[in-house]
């Protein structure tokens, strides 16, 4: 077992390493790599210790019983919240959406990034079978970036051929839920309450998003899968299993819908 988890250890500082050479020290999530990798270290060291002078037969078995019931539940949890991510994932749309929401991403100035060019290509696609849908792009304007993220998104559709009087900007949004929230106001006063609505999202972010949109009250909401950034996929998908938790802690999400 020392064995095994200094193996975990030493993959998750290289993995941590390809994150901060691929996108810096700022890299969303990339700590959490490096904080994982301290804890195989640790338990590593433990079962070395336990090998060498059988420590955890000095620890109380109520103690060490109830550790590795906290470690087996903990991981049950998360392969859970994983296989829903992964359901999001590969799941396509049922029906034919009136609308499509593409959610905003982190733009650089005014230029997108790879990240939203992907739900944005998507987007286009789904848009290029299906030419009498509305397009909501969404998204305020953050830190570092010269214009809304809906703008950039709209002008780069636009730039694609989609005309511009079939997208609409949502342009207030800070995070997922208002992406959500503020899209669906607009749906509402056009009086498409029970339309079908597609998520647009790269595809470790459907799961979620999808079910944010159903509790806020999006009934025939489904999702819209983009492709994402391949070196940084398993960072992401881990990521947003620990954000499902977080919603459905908060009674945001249903996992079980």
């Amino acid at each position: 077992m020392a064995v095994i988890f200094g193996i975990l250890s030493a993959v998750c500082i290289i993995y941590y390493g390809v994150i901060v050479i691929y996108s810096g020290f700022g890299a969303s999530f990339a700590g959490f790599w490096l904080l994982t990798a301290l804890g195989f270290g640790a338990f590593s060291g433990v079962f070395y210790l336990n090998k060498k002078i059988q420590l955890l037969a000095k620890i109380p078995k109520p103690l060490l019983g109830a550790v590795f019931t906290i470690i087996a539940v903990g991981i049950i949890l998360f392969l859970i919240l994983l296989g829903c991510v992964v359901s999001g994932m590969v799941s396509k749309p049922e029906k034919k959406a009136d609308y499509v929401i593409v959610l905003g991403a982190q733009i650089r100035g005014e230029r997108i990034t790879k990240s939203l060019k992907k739900r944005l290509d998507a987007a286009y696609e789904y848009y290029a079978d299906n030419k009498d849908i509305i397009i909501i792009v969404s998204g305020g304007q953050g830190d570092g970036e010269a214009t809304s993220e809906a703008f950039a998104m709209k002008s780069y559709l636009e730039e694609k051929g989609v005309p511009s009087d079939i997208i609409i900007m949502e342009d207030k949004s800070t995070s997922t839920d208002e992406n959500l929230k503020f899209s669906y106001d607009i749906i509402r006063n056009r009086g498409d309450d029970d339309a079908n609505i597609l998520i647009c999202s790269n595809n470790f972010h459907i799961f979620r998003a999808v079910r944010l949109a159903r509790h806020i009250g999006m009934k025939n909401a489904e999702g819209l899968a983009a492709d994402s950034d391949n070196i940084l996929l398993v960072s992401y998908m881990v990521r947003d299993s620990l954000a499902i938790f977080k919603e459905f802690l908060l009674g945001n999400i249903s996992i079980w819908d």
